[in-house]
């Protein structure tokens, strides 16, 4: 079967280390290319311009001299700032119930600033009154601290919030009978929302707010020293070249496992998708307990290709590895959901409707990448992340995932799956 399955390759195509060293020098070449690109003209502006400032700053120092009042300099809204991008650990998803955390008191109620979303100014009279909001996250706790402290400063409403796994905010709104713990939930995965709103456990409908291709994310190293090839595409995995060199979530314990072993036989039809993945098992060396375990690994050089989310993948190149080489395989790829809803019965309704405009706007979406979230913002007007280029990542790589069929047969295509690979 694996010789049945196994891609030709062409004899001239690049190792896996020229692509690595093609990937630095196109890197080194971009970043000289726009320093160099500046105009004479515009180096000659930067002079006077500088004379100006020099200018101004001595009449402003003289004023304050003869009793004048220095003017004030606020800081500017956290939107119109892109700042140092911030790395996180990954939050374990510990079943432990975690303290509360209340962002500061505001010091005022007033309206927010021009960067602020468009809110109707009634619902915005209304949510102050209210004055709270309770916030479930499941997603990057960083992110959650971050949205929930703009949203109180643009806003004057008082924001608690609680970084909870996905599974543990499902049972607690679900055994709350209609007097949730909590207003909304925020980067909830596509599981539990959908079976949340299923059980009429949501207020309305739930929104997406970003989405995570999968990819693969290759140790070019550990692949030259095994004489291995760059794979391509879902069909490369089966060859025997990568015997044990492969790393994927566990279908059985991780959703990011259980979406992908649904999606491959979705995208290539039960038979042929089952027997593909029996191929990828035999080349499997490890499955993560967690889903960002497979980029972990390969970037540690204990596996060769991890099969992996795109913000894992760019959470390790992000952190300066450069042997590791991003693909986004030729047939497609599944991709990930996180949404925002409001829970039925929230005590705050009016600041959660509030809450739900704002984190879909690009103000809240552009603050993920700038405290380690690096999922993909759904807003039109975010700011893209860079790594979508150097992925060569475009909408024609998604695949159309059918998920009202991987909720009614997921379970099946993962038992499928367990049963194909012990045949």
């Amino acid at each position: 079967m694996q010789e049945e399955n196994k891609k030709e390759k062409d004899p001239g195509k690049k190792t896996s280390g020229d692509r690595a060293r093609s990937r630095r020098r196109q890197r080194g070449a971009a970043a000289g290319g726009i320093a160099g690109s500046m105009h004479p003209a515009i180096r000659g502006y930067g002079l006077s311009l500088l004379v100006v400032i020099v200018c101004v700053g001595l009449l402003a120092w003289c004023g304050r001299q003869n009793g004048g009042q220095e003017p004030s300099t606020a800081a500017p809204p956290a939107s119109e700032s892109i700042g140092v991008l911030q790395t996180v650990e990954p939050v374990p998803e510990s079943t432990a119930a975690p303290a509360e955390t209340t962002t500061a008191p505001p010091e005022t109620t007033a309206a927010p600033e021009e960067t602020a979303p468009a809110v109707p100014p009634e619902l915005l009279q209304k949510a102050q009154k209210e004055g709270r909001l309770t916030v479930y996250g499941s997603g990057s706790e960083a992110y959650l601290a971050a949205a929930a402290a703009y949203f109180e400063e643009l806003y004057g409403i008082r924001v608690s919030y609680t970084r909870l796994p996905n599974s543990e905010v499902y049972t607690r709104v679900k055994s709350s009978r209609g007097d949730p713990p909590a207003d909304v939930w925020f980067e909830a995965a596509w599981d539990p929302v959908t079976e949340a709103a299923s059980e009429d456990l949501l207020e309305g409908d739930w929104s997406g707010i970003s989405f995570d291709p999968y990819c693969f994310l290759v140790n070019s190293e550990v692949l030259q020293s095994n004489h291995a090839l760059t794979p391509d595409s879902w069909q490369d995995l089966t060859g025997e070249q990568y015997r044990l060199m492969l790393s994927m979530p566990d279908p059985n314990i991780t959703g990011a496992g259980r979406r992908l072993v649904t999606a491959l036989q979705q995208l290539f039809g039960k038979e042929q998708g089952l027997d593909m993945l029996r191929a990828i098992h035999r080349n499997v060396g490890s499955y993560g307990a967690r889903a960002a375990e497979p980029a972990e690994l390969a970037a540690l050089g204990e596996c060769g290709i991890a099969v992996c989310l795109f913000s894992d993948a760019v959470q390790q190149l992000r952190n300066g590895n450069e042997f590791l080489i991003p693909v986004i395989p030729e047939e497609g790829t599944p991709f990930e959901r996180n949404a925002a809803a409001v829970f039925r019965g929230a005590a705050h309704p009016k600041a959660a409707e509030l809450w739900m405009l704002f984190v879909q706007s690009a103000e809240c979406q552009d603050l993920a990448a700038r405290n380690g979230a690096y999922q993909i913002p759904e807003a039109e007007d975010a700011l893209p992340l860079p790594e979508i280029r150097e992925f060569s990542l475009k909408v024609s790589d998604l695949m159309e995932f059918d998920f009202d069929d991987a909720k009614e047969n997921g379970t099946t295509y993962v038992n499928d799956f367990y049963t194909a690979r012990i045949r």
